[in-house]
């Protein structure tokens, strides 16, 4: 007797909270993206600005499978800066809760990291490397709707790629360029 009633309150549960879940509007998904970003290209860097723009089709589910592509620049060290641009590809996983609309993201693609080098010759400008490699994100946010297709976007996301690039600080340290970004901007389904 008292397994039924378990069974009773999780079915009612699930439903109550499928009936939360609004399907969202279908059709092409895009969004544009700018903030402060936190570069691991080296020891000393401070907080730059990013900015990415996306693109994709969502689904009445709120699945959107998109294409970003990124861009990041730390801010300056002795008139050299750490940056990286990147093209990702992958899903984004949107919740319909009425007008504020939470939702995760993971993208995979390729970054061309640039940085300055740490140990340029004797009485030598630094010179400046540059490395391609894989990139993956995770992210996360909420869209606030403004009006059906048209949306306000807050999100945080940490991107990590295959990457080696050199510690400022010399000893031969390498180490994979990562970033954390904090951003807002607009998003656009329509």
């Amino acid at each position: 007797m008292a397994g039924r009633w378990r069974l009773v309150v999780l079915a009612s549960l699930f439903a109550s909270s499928a009936e939360a879940l609004e399907s969202l509007p279908r059709g092409i998904a895009t969004g544009t993206e700018a903030g402060v970003v936190f570069m691991r290209a080296g020891t000393g860097f401070p907080a730059g600005v990013g900015w990415r723009v996306r693109i994709g089709y969502q689904f009445a589910s709120g699945v959107t499978p998109e294409a970003v592509f990124w861009g990041a620049s730390s801010g300056h060290v002795e008139g050299f800066n750490a940056g990286q641009t990147s093209l990702l590809y992958g899903v984004r996983c949107t919740a319909g809760l009425g007008r504020l609309r939470p939702w995760i993201a993971a993208h995979v693609g390729m970054a061309r990291v640039r940085w300055p080098n740490s140990r340029p010759a004797p009485g030598a400008l630094p010179a400046t490397g540059t490395t391609t490699g894989a990139a993956f994100e995770a992210a996360g946010g909420v869209d606030v709707q403004l009006v059906r297709g048209l949306s306000l976007v807050a999100s945080v996301g940490h991107t990590r790629t295959t990457v080696k690039v050199p510690a400022l600080d010399g000893f031969s340290q390498f180490f994979p360029a990562a970033w954390t970004d904090l951003s807002a901007g607009l998003s656009l389904v329509f």
